[in-house]
């Protein structure tokens, strides 16, 4: 994360050429608003009533957990990667994928570039933390070195008044 940039080099342009002049356009004649008020416009007509739409069917839903699917069949037309996976579970429900997954090769290669950015974004956001982690112990050791300082300031300052004061009795 750069905090500070190049400054870009200011280029100077030459001034662009003046424009043709442009033909005037005509005067648009001044209209009478009180003649407009008292034009009588055509009505509207008006539309027929829509009929109601009826309510919209909802297909059935069929069980088909007791169905087996075949097995697909793995060709070397077909790029494709074996990959087992585990489904993060969510609190509304709890699914679970046993055996394996196929994936095509370029969303599976995807997928890892994916993956590769956020580590390396992750990396980064780590190393920003732990520099900011630096500057404030950084910080806290100077403030408690100063408090010391004004301790041994005062120390010194009281014994100046006593040494004063011891001499004035």
């Amino acid at each position: 994360m750069a905090l500070f940039k190049k400054k870009k080099k200011e280029v100077s342009l030459p001034e662009p050429p003046i424009p043709p002049a442009t033909p005037t356009t005509p005067q648009i004649q001044q209209i009478d608003i009180e003649k407009l008020r008292t034009l009588k416009l055509p009505e509207v007509p008006s539309m027929p009533e829509m009929p109601e739409q009826p309510a919209p069917v909802k297909p059935e839903v069929k069980d088909l957990s007791g169905l087996s699917l075949p097995e697909p069949e793995v060709t070397p037309e077909k790029q494709s990667v074996e990959t087992t996976t585990e489904v993060m579970p969510t609190s509304e429900e709890k699914p679970t994928v046993k055996g394996p997954i196929f994936v095509k090769i370029d969303r599976y290669k995807e997928a890892l570039e994916t993956i590769e950015g956020i580590n390396k974004k992750l990396d980064e956001i780590n190393k920003a933390i732990q520099k900011v982690k630096e500057v404030k112990q950084k910080e806290m050791d100077d403030i408690s070195k100063w408090e010391k300082e004004v301790e041994e300031m005062k120390k010194k300052l009281s014994n100046v008044e006593k040494i004063l004061f011891s001499k004035l009795e």
